[in-house]
Formats: C-alpha cells, sequence, structure tokens
C-alpha cells in the first residue's frame, strides 16, 4: 500500500501529467493545424454542409488522431511532468525534510516509476488495439483534408495472409470495387525454400467483389486484364506448358481469386483471403498497424525494412518512458539548485536528443541499418547514460 507520502507525491505528479499532456499535445496540434490551415479552409468549403466551418473540421481530424498524439509524445509528457513535480518539491524546500527524516531521494520516486511502469503497458495496449482501430477514421480525415471523398481510398500496397501482393490504385467503399490498373503478384517458392520457382502476375483494369453465380460465395471478379506466369530465371512460362487462360474479360469471361475454401485447379492459381472490408481496415503506413499485421506482412516479404523496424519499435519504444526519467531526473534532484526554469531547458535539450536520433535510427534502418539495431540503438544509446546518471544522484 502506498504511504502518505506516496499519495501525496502521486497527486503532485498527476496533477502535473495532466498539464503537461494538455500542454504539449495541445502545442503540437496548433503547429500541425498552422501548416494544414489552407487544407482545414479548403475542406470546410467542400463539404459545405450545417454547421461545417473550419473548426468542425479540425476537430473531426485531431480526435482521430489524439491516442496517436498521446503516444508518440508521452515519453516527453512522461520526462516533463517528472521533473517539473520534483523542481517544485525543490524550489518549495520539500526534499530537504524528505531526507532529513530518513527518506531517501530513490524511494521518494518509487511512484514515479511504477506510474512509468503502467504507462508503459497503457502505451503497448494503445499501440495494439486502440490506434489499429481508428485506421479508417484517420484515413477518412485525410482524405477530406486533400479534397477526396469519405468512401475512396487510392495507391495502396496491400499484402493479405496467402502471400499476394495487391498493388490497387483506386478502390471505392460500398461499391466494393477496384480500378486503375490494377497488379496482383503471388511468389510460389519451391520445397526448399531457397528461390521463387513461380511467380503468377495478373493485370486487369478492374475487380468486382460480388457472388459467384455457380455457388452463390463473394469473390473478387478480375476483368479485362491479362495472367502471365514466370519460373524461377525470370523466363515467361507459355500458356501451352503452364495450362492456365492468359487473357480474360468481363462477365463471366473475368478471372475469379478463389477463396481458401475452394480446391484449385492448378497448384498456381491465385488463392485469397482478401475482402472488402481489409482494405479499408487496412493502412499502407505500418505506423498505424498492429504488431501482429506487422509481423504478418513481415513474414511474407522480409525484404520490406520498414515494416521490420516498426515492428522491432513496437517493443522498444514504449520503454522510453523509464529511459528519459532516468535520464533527466537527476538534473532536478540536486537539492542545491532551485530553477525550474533551468529543469525544463534541461527536459527540452534531453527530448529533442532522444527523439533525434530515434528519428535518425528509424531512417537508416530503412536503408543501411538493420530494423533490430535501429528499432533498439537508441535505448541502447540512453539507457547505460540514464542508469549512470541516475546512480550518482546524492540521496
Amino acid at each position: 500500500m502506498f504511504s502518505i507520502l506516496d499519495r501525496y507525491i502521486i497527486r503532485s505528479f498527476l496533477y502535473s501529467f495532466l498539464v503537461c499532456a494538455v500542454a504539449l499535445i495541445g502545442l503540437m496540434m496548433v503547429l500541425h493545424a498552422f501548416l494544414r490551415l489552407k487544407d482545414f479552409m479548403e475542406a470546410a468549403h467542400a463539404q459545405a454542409g450545417p454547421g461545417f466551418g473550419v473548426l468542425s473540421v479540425m476537430v473531426k481530424y485531431y480526435a482521430a488522431r489524439l491516442p496517436v498524439y498521446f503516444h508518440t509524445m508521452s515519453p516527453a509528457i512522461l520526462l516533463t511532468a517528472a521533473m517539473f513535480c520534483m523542481a517544485q518539491f525543490n524550489k518549495n524546500n520539500e526534499l530537504v525534510p524528505m531526507r532529513a527524516s530518513g527518506i531517501s531521494l530513490f524511494r521518494t520516486l518509487v511512484p514515479l516509476f511504477v506510474f512509468a511502469v503502467l504507462l508503459t503497458g497503457v502505451l503497448f495496449l494503445v499501440q495494439e488495439t486502440v490506434i489499429p482501430a481508428l485506421v479508417p477514421r484517420i484515413k477518412y480525415t485525410e482524405a477530406m483534408l486533400e479534397g477526396g471523398a469519405e468512401n475512396v481510398y487510392e495507391d495502396l500496397d496491400l499484402y493479405d495472409p496467402e502471400g499476394n501482393n495487391w498493388d490497387l490504385p483506386r478502390f471505392r467503399r460500398g461499391e466494393d470495387v477496384m480500378a486503375g490498373k490494377i497488379l496482383l503478384t503471388r511468389y510460389y517458392p519451391e520445397t526448399d525454400g531457397s528461390r521463387h520457382a513461380v511467380m503468377t502476375r495478373i493485370q486487369a483494369e478492374s475487380a468486382v467483389w460480388k457472388r459467384t453465380a455457380t455457388d452463390g460465395v463473394p469473390r473478387w471478379h478480375l476483368q479485362n486484364g491479362e495472367e502471365t506466369r514466370r519460373d524461377a530465371d525470370g523466363s515467361r512460362i507459355s500458356a501451352a506448358d503452364g495450362n492456365y487462360n492468359t487473357r480474360f474479360g468481363e462477365g463471366d469471361d473475368a478471372y475469379v481469386v478463389l477463396r481458401p475454401d475452394d480446391v484449385p485447379d492448378t497448384p498456381f492459381r491465385v488463392v485469397s483471403s482478401f475482402r472488402p472490408r481489409d482494405i479499408v481496415d487496412d493502412d499502407t503506413s505500418v505506423l498505424y498497424q498492429s504488431s501482429s499485421r506487422l509481423r504478418r506482412l513481415y513474414a511474407v516479404d522480409p525484404t520490406r525494412r520498414e515494416v521490420g523496424v516498426a515492428l522491432h519499435s513496437r517493443y522498444a519504444f514504449p520503454i522510453s518512458n523509464i529511459v528519459l526519467l532516468l535520464l533527466g531526473l537527476p538534473f532536478v534532484l540536486n537539492t542545491e539548485s532551485k530553477s525550474t526554469f533551468g529543469g525544463i531547458v534541461v527536459c527540452i535539450m534531453i527530448c529533442a536528443m532522444f527523439y533525434g536520433v530515434h528519428a535518425v535510427c528509424t531512417q537508416l534502418g530503412k536503408s543501411t541499418l538493420s530494423p533490430v539495431a535501429a528499432a533498439w540503438l537508441p535505448i541502447a544509446l540512453f539507457g547505460p547514460v540514464g542508469i549512470f546518471l541516475f546512480d550518482g544522484v546524492r540521496t
């Protein structure tokens, strides 16, 4: 159970945390709104409905992104709140009697680190459940600012659980229609898994999700296109040798993508569990996807380095809450200094360095650095420094 002193520290810290969360997230939204004010004004004009002013568009846009901002800014919010809280204790000479009564500074900080651990768990839940569920809303509001319609998605590059790559120029929700030079690719590996034996590629002008006349089961019907297959050396397999239809048309002549329960007439026939709602729920940016979906994408195509970086960051980034606490608190626990402003300046510098290194490593992970190193390097660099500084605090 927490003591009276613990409850006092928790109350003071929670107040600081709330103030810092509102201030930092609010500042982020204000700066973003200032940079995109023209887009907000044009979106409000395009909506042209009752009560649809600029403010209404902004509310819709930022309400969908609040969990994302909280997840991104939580380490900075936590450090700022903790430093501000301890700086106030120091300024009001509250740390001196605590130490004089035999309570070490480390014991005083226990509630803060307990909160940091709990916040780490909350961040993990937010990134795994809340943010992926908001992807359709995030897409809608972004399309609203870019002048698109609520139910139109463009330039999608998606993977299904079966390993097919869907390159979709345009998809309209509600009509369940893909359009605009669709490209569907599937690789079939050899038994030893060393190389691709056959690549099946389908190009089509459109695809319609509708029930097949024979059994009434909904499937994708690709129209006005061509199917090609190539062997492991890249040579095209002829239709005679491959026994497959190279061209298809509309209606009954359309290419039907089979469902997983169907029995394909050839081992190289495209089978997919992809549905229209998967397009709406999916996100072209790996930033908003859950760990389970990232693992599936990475298993399908290990060459997508950005997916690997995002996957490992799902586990590394929440730990930055504790790392930043270890880095920042030693600068305000010196009882000889009572400058709150100085602590805030140090806090800004620490956050800027950490987020800067994190951004650089993320970019390097997409090109030269391994995804594991890109995700964990900021923790590996700043963690030992924080432990060293924290260990040097006079208790």
